[in-house]
């Protein structure tokens, strides 16, 4: 493993230590919408600690235990002054930079880090975080286990008379040590877990070379991978004092990063046509603002139909109906319903989320910003438009193009339009 992804791996294993650290600690078990995450934080909480705790001296976060962290976070009141303390944007680069690594990521959304209640989780913390970085921070963790002053794993090996080493580690402790810390539950999954470790090449057996597979038994181990280097501090990583790359997903080798190209733009990620694409939406210099809103129906339904496939987006809204005074457009892409992430899926399946979901909807939309209009306010004939790029229809979806489409409110087969006195509006009907 190249030494800048290590470096990035423990930096993040530092941080996410130092907030199990706090008192209360800061990452545990959380609720949204009656569901239990296990191992999150919430985005506001995260950037308050980090002003707090966290300063930019070169070596503030070099060779601390967590003890003495815990320590200093309960004694900071009179120090707090004297440091170099993280402001608010600063503490946001820091998880943003974090999460741009691949080691943090949105339990509930796509969206990137936020100085909100969304929640976030480490990826080494995932069940279905990538086994590279999984293995590669567990063996930092029992790494920091072993070398501190209480730890007991590290023992002495001989070999023909001679010491062979002071830091091999037997297999049975591995165990015990995994189990303790809820790294897992179970002695099998701790075997599980240290054979995903030794096939990364994050320790290796020794004087065993014909061992192809960890076993819960007196076998002794040592480290491959070298974690004696002292971690990255706030202020290298803060300043960008540090080569990034990110990991091949085929064989978990880390990329060099002479290979890694030039960031796209914004345009390069639209489709020929100049249609859009869920990685042009995501694009940080997207010309797009996100809105959140609660429409509630009223005896007509929402007022308003979907179409596209990956992204959706507002294909029509009834200028009377109840979603256009909450501020639903024309040409807006849906990100999500109900809490549901739906960018990438087809207007068929937001279709169902919506008129299956609960009575309100909750719905998040990008709407394109009007360089000529301060309040960002949506202009349907604005370039990043859907109604102004050359969508590639199915034959039946042109042919509901040409007639009215269906707007959503209850469960239809037609929809009627109904003329009363100025006003026309539309609405559903079994």
């Amino acid at each position: 493993m190249e030494q800048h992804n290590l470096d990035l791996i423990t930096f993040a294993e530092d941080i996410r230590s130092k907030m199990l650290s706090h008192t209360p600690p800061l990452i545990q078990t959380r609720r949204s919408f009656f569901k239990s995450y296990g191992n999150t934080f919430l985005g506001n909480e995260g950037v308050a600690w980090a002003m707090k705790y966290l300063d930019l001296e070169d070596d503030s976060n070099n060779n601390q235990t967590d003890e003495a962290y815990e320590r200093d976070s309960t004694n900071s009141t009179g120090n707090a002054a004297e440091s170099k303390a993280l402001t608010k944007q600063q503490a946001m680069m820091l998880f943003r930079r974090i999460m741009d690594a691949g080691l943090l990521r949105n339990v509930l959304t796509m969206e990137g880090f936020e100085d909100n209640k969304s929640l976030f989780r480490f990826s080494s913390d995932a069940a279905d975080g990538d086994d590279l970085i999984t293995s590669i921070a567990i063996g930092y963790r029992l790494y920091k286990r072993a070398k501190s002053p209480d730890g007991e794993l590290f023992q002495q090996v001989c070999a023909y008379g001679r010491p062979l080493s002071s830091e091999c580690m037997k297999a049975s402790d591995i165990v015990d040590w995994m189990c303790s810390t809820a790294v897992t539950h179970t002695r099998e999954g701790a075997v599980a877990k240290c054979r995903m470790m030794m096939s990364k090449k994050v320790f290796e057996p020794v004087l065993h070379q014909n061992v192809t597979a960890f076993h819960d038994d007196n076998k002794f181990y040592w480290f491959v991978v070298d974690y004696s280097n002292p971690p990255l501090s706030v202020h290298q990583f803060i300043h960008n004092i540090i080569s990034y790359s990110m990991f091949d997903e085929y064989d978990n080798s880390p990329v060099s990063t002479t290979a890694i190209k030039t960031p796209p733009t914004y345009d390069s990620l639209l489709n020929e046509d100049g249609s859009m694409t869920v990685e042009a939406l995501h694009h940080p210099n997207a010309p797009f603002v996100k809105k959140d809103l609660r429409v509630y129906p009223d005896r007509c339904g929402y007022g308003f139909c979907v179409r596209g496939v990956g992204p959706c987006y507002v294909k029509r809204c009834d200028s009377n109906s109840p979603a256009y005074k909450i501020g639903v457009r024309e040409g807006q892409y849906v990100v999500s319903v109900n809490g549901w992430s739906c960018l990438d899926q087809s207007f068929n399946a937001v279709e169902d989320a919506i008129l299956t979901g609960p009575k309100h909807l909750r719905i998040t939309v990008m709407q394109a910003i009007d360089p000529h209009d301060e309040q960002h306010s949506c202009d349907s004939s604005s370039p990043h438009s859907p109604s102004s790029k050359s969508h590639k229809q199915s034959p039946s979806n042109r042919a509901l193009s040409k007639k009215q489409a269906p707007i959503h409110g209850c469960k239809n087969v037609h929809t009627r339009v109904y003329s009363s006195g100025k006003h026309t509006y539309s609405a559903n009907v079994r």
